[in-house]
């Protein structure tokens, strides 16, 4: 009840202060709390995309935080942020090619964001070390 009634200010403290896995405990109580309030708000549906998205990555649940993530991307196609969360998670998974997609989507709305630029440089690297082979 001491929590703060804001799902993202919520996410973004389990995503950052409290990240490591010595807070585990108290990431998965702001996870809950945020989902809890999550299902009751009256956000924005690309933000409730948004931020269900980014509960699910923050709980293992890839594939349901990658579908969120390209509703909220499909809403608001113009926002760098969440393409470039969308992005990573893609090039964390191992997803090249769809991580290279947004990533270039990412730098085109914004050239000189340097961690979509970095991102973009770190995928093609990894591209071409794939086609260069042992």
């Amino acid at each position: 009840q001491v929590l703060p009634a804001s799902p993202a200010l919520l996410l973004e403290l389990a995503d950052t202060v409290y990240a490591s896995e010595e807070h585990g405990f108290e990431r998965q109580i702001l996870i809950a709390r945020a989902e809890d309030l999550l299902a009751t708000s009256r956000l924005p549906r690309e933000e409730k995309s948004f931020l269900g998205g980014l509960a699910n990555e923050l709980t293992g649940h890839y594939i349901q935080a990658v579908s969120q993530y390209q509703l909220a991307v499909k809403y608001r196609p113009n926002s760098v942020s969440w393409r470039l969360r969308l992005a990573t998670l893609y090039h964390r998974r191992g997803l090249l090619d769809e991580a290279r997609q947004e990533a270039r989507w990412c730098v085109r709305l914004d050239p000189e964001h340097p961690a979509a630029r970095d991102l973009l440089t770190t995928i093609h690297r990894e591209q071409m070390l794939q086609t260069a082979g042992p």
